[in-house]
Formats: structure tokens, C-alpha cells, sequence
């Protein structure tokens, strides 16, 4: 699938990633405890830390004995914020866009609880 090619454009893998999946597939994804999509080869995800500590493990389906063989942790968002240092906040938000170990990290959520797709590149300005 387009989405788990590396070599393309991550605006293409994003875009891929969004229009692939069905409907009913991408409710089942809406959840803290997103199901799996075996038609895509999507794996069970516990989303629950969303990606403002990076990813981490949370609960039961998320594991490090399949292609993620590690995880990296930011500080709280509470914390970060407390320090009233741009530079911080733009260090963790550059780590949140970019890749982990060669693993790409699709679903950040936003406030309404939906998955949003960035294309870092695109949105430098907004940090």
C-alpha cells in the first residue's frame, strides 16, 4: 500500500492513508483503542498517549516485538508549556512530525479527537 512506502511523499502517504481505508474502517480507527484493518494491513493501536509524549506504551495492543523496536518519550505538555521557551516547544513539535526509528507516525489527534495528517515541510511556519 502507498502508505507504507517510504520512499514517496509523505503528503502522498498521508493522502493515501486517509482515502484507502472504508467508511466503517475509518470509524473503528476514531476510538483510544483503534481495531485493526486487516484488508490494509493495519495493526491494532492503543492511542490513548496521542503523540504529545511521542509514541509510548499504553495498554495492551501495543507492543515492541513487531516492526517498532523502540519508543522516544517528550516531557508533559503541561510542563513544556510552563517553561514559556519557544525553542522547547518548537523541539518537541518538530519530534512529533518527524519520523521515529524509520516508523511513521500518522495519527496525531487533535482537540475534537480526530486524526489529523500533516506534511511537516508545510507547516514549519506555524511553529
Amino acid at each position: 500500500y502507498p502508505f507504507c512506502n517510504t520512499s514517496l511523499p509523505l503528503k502522498t502517504r498521508a493522502q493515501s492513508r486517509i482515502c484507502l481505508p472504508s467508511v466503517d474502517e475509518k470509524i473503528q480507527q476514531l476510538s483510544n483503542n483503534a481495531s485493526t484493518v486487516p484488508r490494509l494491513g493495519i495493526p491494532p493501536y492503543e492511542w490513548w498517549s496521542e503523540s504529545l509524549h511521542n509514541i509510548v506504551v499504553n495498554g495492551p495492543s501495543f507492543s515492541f516485538d513487531g516492526p517498532v523496536k523502540s519508543t522516544t518519550g517528550s516531557p508533559r505538555v503541561i510542563l513544556s508549556t510552563a517553561t514559556f521557551n519557544r525553542s522547547i516547544w518548537s523541539a518537541v513539535a518538530i519530534r512529533l512530525f518527524t519520523w521515529d526509528n524509520n516508523y511513521p507516525v500518522f495519527r496525531l489527534r487533535n482537540t475534537l479527537g480526530f486524526f489529523r495528517f500533516f506534511d511537516f515541510e508545510e507547516k514549519r511556519e506555524w511553529l
